[in-house]
C-alpha cells in the first residue's frame, strides 16, 4: 500500500488485493500483534478512497493496535492522519494529542514531526507553528527542511529580517 502511495506501483485495488492476502496469511500464522493491527487499519485507510466503509474499521485497528502496543508510534501517526481526513468536523485537537503521544515515544521521527507541523498549521496556531520549527531545529540540527520552513514562515508574515537570518 505504501509503495502504491509513494511511488505509483501498480493499481490501488491490485496492491490492496496483495495486502489483503498478505494480512489474511500473518493472521493464519497467528501474528496478530500490535504491528498487525496497525498495519490492518493502514490497508483499511488506504482502501477508503474506494469504498468509504473502510473508516470505522481503520480507526476501530488503530485503536486496537495501540491497546496491546501504547508505545505503537506507527499507530499513533497513522490515527492522527485518519482522524484529520474523512471526518466532520475534522478531529484536528484529538489528532495534535496522538501526534504529542507519538513524539513522546519517539521525538525525532520526521513523519510525526511533519504531520505535527501541518497539523499546527491547520489549527492556525501561529504561536505552535514558529515554537514548534524552532523544537525540531534543536532537536536535529542537520535536517534542513526545518529550517527552510522557519524561514519561510518568517517570510510569508512578513518578518523579512528574521527570514533573512536563517539564510
Amino acid at each position: 500500500m505504501i509503495l502504491f502511495t509513494n511511488n505509483n506501483i501498480g493499481t490501488l485495488l491490485g496492491v490492496g488485493e496483495r495486502a489483503a492476502e498478505a494480512l489474511k496469511k500473518a493472521e493464519a500464522i497467528g501474528y496478530t500483534g500490535s504491528e498487525y493491527y496497525a498495519t490492518l487499519g493502514l490497508y483499511h485507510e488506504h482502501m477508503l478512497t474506494l469504498d468509504q466503509s473502510h473508516r470505522d474499521p481503520a480507526e476501530e485497528n488503530y485503536r486496537r493496535a495501540i491497546e496491546l502496543n501504547p508505545n505503537n508510534v506507527s499507530a499513533y501517526i497513522w490515527l492522527a492522519t485518519l482522524l484529520v481526513q474523512g471526518t466532520d468536523p475534522p478531529q484536528g485537537e484529538r489528532a495534535l494529542e496522538l501526534l504529542e503521544q507519538a513524539l513522546s515515544l519517539d521525538p525525532l521521527n520526521r513523519v510525526a514531526n511533519g504531520n505535527m507541523q501541518v497539523g499546527l498549521m491547520r489549527a492556525q496556531r501561529s504561536e505552535g507553528v514558529e515554537a514548534n520549527l524552532k523544537r525540531l531545529i534543536d532537536l536535529d540540527p542537520d535536517y534542513q527542511t526545518y529550517k527552510t520552513l522557519l524561514t519561510g514562515y518568517y517570510f510569508s508574515g512578513g518578518r523579512l529580517l528574521e527570514g533573512a537570518e536563517m539564510l
